[in-house]
């Protein structure tokens, strides 16, 4: 099978898992995108439990909300996690950010040394997932239909911001 081949079908075979994830997923005129995840509060039954430690944060998560704010289906922002550096790199819809990252012994998330770019942008987005970022004291992760959503949670234990791991695992290997 050549690159092109395992890449299409790779493609293919992400777009047709990911479908199920949302119960409704619709773009509207201006661009944003409108998710209703299936479920981010809870485990399903057929999941085994995730362990949370810094290092099940590892990877790419695309943002889906933040405080109920829609993303913008065309800067998608996402933050990517680095557990062996203790470090955050993203982008909050216009910015680029990155930042020191700690998870403590009690299950407590936090966020320190944050830095951005300074594009000026008129975006809602943007200052939400930002202000999420500065709120965050806690964080949980569910999976479902083998996808994990992160739920970023603030002191009194309420969802701030919501986001899907991507996992591109599939494409490890040897390509020929």
């Amino acid at each position: 099978m050549n690159k092109f081949t395992v890449i299409t079908f790779s493609t293919l075979l992400i777009s047709a898992s990911s479908c199920s994830l949302f119960k409704k997923s619709t773009t509207t005129d201006d661009g944003f995108a409108s998710y209703e995840p299936a479920s981010t509060d809870s485990v399903s039954s057929s999941s085994a439990p995730i362990v949370l430690d810094k290092k099940s944060l590892d990877g790419e998560w695309t943002i889906i909300n933040a405080y109920g704010t829609k993303v913008n289906f065309y800067t998608m922002p996402y933050l990517t996690f680095d557990s062996e550096n203790n470090r955050i790199y993203g982008n909050n819809g216009c910015n680029y950010i990155n930042g020191g990252f700690s998870v403590e012994e009690n299950g407590s998330l936090k966020f320190g040394n944050m830095i951005t770019t300074l594009a000026e942008c008129n975006n809602k987005t943007e200052a939400q997932i930002s202000k999420a970022i500065g709120n965050t004291t806690s964080f949980t992760i569910t999976k479902e239909k083998g996808i994990q959503m992160l739920v970023l949670r603030d002191k009194k234990h309420n969802s701030i911001m919501t986001l899907r791991n991507h996992n591109l695992s599939l494409l490890n290997g040897t390509w020929t």
